[in-house]
């Protein structure tokens, strides 16, 4: 496009006014038909995504849901196992977090069912304010994965005694109980 409007605009001796009328008679109207915030949107799947990993949840998919025993459901929406034929194949998608469905939709499509249960799960979340905070507990355990990681560093190993390594925790923990304590002590100008 931007070749073919360079192009008008040297054949009318650098005058704007072809260039204007190529963009008002054939692309303007494009542009308004089938350019719209919406279409200029992010996609729902992404912003949904975005959104659990910014709660720092790590338990969520989009599955598309198995039912063996589905029935095929014609495109008027009378069902019929008989005539393969005359069906469209209805494809159910839900958006699972920590195996709690959040929402489910289906449609003809595998791409539009997708794109429609992650907008049904946004409308949910923003019906539902709490669920997250409900539901996921992926924070809670990453920062006690985290403490333990730490825990276990100062632990020897090769005790081989499960009292011994018990009564070791216990030992790493009370001295890094006293340090927080020294050095607050001395934060606050009890300690010379």
């Amino acid at each position: 496009m931007e070749s073919i409007i360079g192009a008008i605009y040297i054949s009318e001796d650098f005058s704007p006014s072809g260039a204007e009328a190529i963009f008002d008679n054939v692309l303007k109207p494009f542009y308004d038909r089938h350019v719209t915030l919406k279409t200029l949107s992010h996609h729902p799947t992404k912003i949904l995504f975005e959104l659990f990993q910014a709660q720092g949840c790590k338990q969520f998919e989009i599955v598309k849901e198995k039912d063996e025993d589905r029935q095929i459901t014609r495109c008027d929406g009378k069902t019929n196992l008989l005539d393969p034929k005359q069906h469209c194949l209805i494809i159910p998608y839900a958006v699972i977090v920590h195996d709690v469905v959040l929402a489910t939709t289906q449609d003809s499509a595998a791409a539009s069912a997708a794109r429609r249960a992650s907008e049904s799960a946004l409308d949910a979340l923003e019906g539902d304010a709490q669920f997250l905070t409900r539901t996921c507990d992926c924070r809670t355990h990453a920062q006690a994965r985290k403490a333990h990681k730490k825990a276990m560093k100062h632990i020897p190993s090769g005790f081989g005694d499960e009292e011994d390594d018990l009564l070791s925790v216990k030992d790493v923990l009370a001295e890094q109980r006293a340090e927080t304590s020294f050095i607050g002590k001395q934060s606050r100008g009890m300690m010379p």
